[in-house]
């Protein structure tokens, strides 16, 4: 009797012993892959600050010959599928009436999960972000660093039109405007131009 006691202990004790060994191995391993992933997010967010520049950007936005219009879209980390939207839509329409456009989205940093990765594989594949060190919570910051970084890489831009991921842009009548006030500077009477968000619609 004693001794079927004692292997019942001793079968627990083994069983707690494996459940132990499996957890310990388990949170090690993902533990080793967070210190990694974020160590990388971490390096390319500290030579940013150093070097005062952003995290990600295309340089080469501006070298067109002649860019008229920038469309600088403020936009969140997260928002994958509007900027996607945006580039699949209005965003799209690049050259009308003789006015070549270019669009920037402008996003700040967040830290944690798999972000860095995924708007570094954006970043490569659009050609259309600035991904600044910023908070991306900020509106304001990521607004003021865009403007400096324009005034520095895209200086050739006449125009700037500033919107929102969420915003729905008419870019016939954007398009058309800029190459009023090109043309005919001094016949252009005021114009407005409405941002209409995409909430509204639905």
């Amino acid at each position: 009797m004693r001794r079927n006691y004692s292997d019942r202990v001793c079968l627990c004790l083994s069983v707690l012993l494996l459940f132990y060994i499996g957890w310990y191995v388990l949170t090690s391993s993902n533990f080793t892959v967070r210190f990694r992933r974020d160590s990388a997010e971490e390096l390319a967010y500290k030579n940013a600050i150093k070097l005062s520049s952003p995290m990600m950007e295309n340089r080469q936005i501006c070298s067109v010959d002649e860019t008229n219009l920038i469309l600088l879209i403020i936009s969140v980390s997260t928002h994958f599928l509007q900027r996607q939207s945006i580039r699949e839509t209005w965003g799209s329409m690049s050259d009308m009436f003789g006015i070549h456009s270019q669009r920037l989205f402008v996003i700040g940093y967040r830290p944690g999960g798999n972000l860095h990765k995924e708007l570094s594989n954006e970043a490569i594949h659009e050609q259309d972000l600035l991904y600044l060190t910023v908070d991306d919570h900020s509106v304001t910051l990521k607004e003021l660093h865009a403007y400096r970084w324009l005034e520095q890489y895209c200086s050739t831009a006449v125009y700037i039109f500033k919107t929102e991921d969420d915003l729905f842009v008419n870019s016939i009548l954007l398009h058309e405007l800029v190459r009023e006030l090109k043309t005919r500077p001094n016949d252009t009477k005021n114009r407005y131009l409405y941002n209409i968000s995409l909430d509204s619609l639905f």
